[in-house]
């Protein structure tokens, strides 16, 4: 899936339906009042409307009362470049110490590789998330010959938002939550399943099936928006040495 075209449509459809979007704007607090409904109050400014959605990821806490029941993870990402491998790849095994994925990306002429693994921290515990970049990093070594003899290498921690399973496991599922007064959460889970929840939210909220197709302005301006992936600036970045120069920004994956 192409991460970037996803984000790329879904932003030129809202925006091409009169949606406003606007960044760089920290929300302090969501209120219901009787006089006007909800109201969402941020550090400059205070927005009203009838339903509000929570969609914060790891930040979802700090707009909740019941912390309890979220879990946020991170797992470390290895970016190297040239790439090791030129197939996408994923082994998955009981042994998390055993499982690996590997993603071939591409930008400016430049063929880097991406890979992840079963390893995830508490980010409050420096010592388990030095430890899970160690053992990326050793299993990595491991999986790819080629590895020792690439020009650049970095890790970095995405984070992962999820509700705690009764059992302690991860928990790799979309969750809708009813907050009350027309208040909303919505947790996305494993990212492939980001389109159940969309299209089941929507059902929740609207009591009625989306359209199945929706046209939208494709010459929308958005390029202020959206940019590189976080890995591609790592590989795009001057420190990144090769002889064979960036010829643009485009990313093919």
């Amino acid at each position: 899936m192409l991460f970037r075209s996803i984000v790329t449509d879904l932003l030129k459809s809202f925006l091409s339906h009169g949606g406003t979007l606007q960044t760089e704007s920290k929300v302090i607090d969501i209120k219901n009042l009787k006089e006007i409904g909800n109201c969402v109050v941020t550090e400059n400014d205070v927005f009203t409307g009838k339903k509000v959605v929570i969609a914060g990821g790891h930040f979802t806490n700090e707009l909740l009362e019941e912390k309890a029941s979220i879990k946020v993870l991170v797992s470390p990402l290895l970016i190297v470049y040239p790439a090791v491998s030129e197939k996408n790849f994923v082994r998955l095994t009981p042994f998390i110490e055993k499982s690996v994925n590997h993603i071939l990306h591409e930008i400016g002429g430049r063929k880097y590789s991406v890979i992840g693994g079963g390893f995830f921290a508490d980010p409050g515990n420096k010592s388990e998330v030095i430890k899970a970049e160690h053992d990326l990093l050793k299993m990595a070594k491991k999986v790819f010959p080629e590895y020792n003899s690439t020009k650049h290498s970095e890790v970095y921690f995405s984070h992962k938002t999820e509700i705690v399973s009764k059992h302690g496991e991860r928990n790799y599922q979309y969750n809708i939550k009813d907050l009350g007064k027309n208040v909303y959460t919505v947790l996305p889970g494993k990212f492939s399943l980001g389109f159940s929840l969309a299209v089941n939210f929507y059902k929740k909220i609207m009591k009625e099936d989306p359209k199945r197709i929706r046209k939208f302005d494709i010459n929308f301006p958005i390029k202020e928006f959206v940019g590189p992936m976080r890995h591609a600036n790592i590989v795009a970045n001057p420190l990144c040495q090769d002889t064979c120069p960036l010829s643009n920004l485009s990313i093919q994956t």
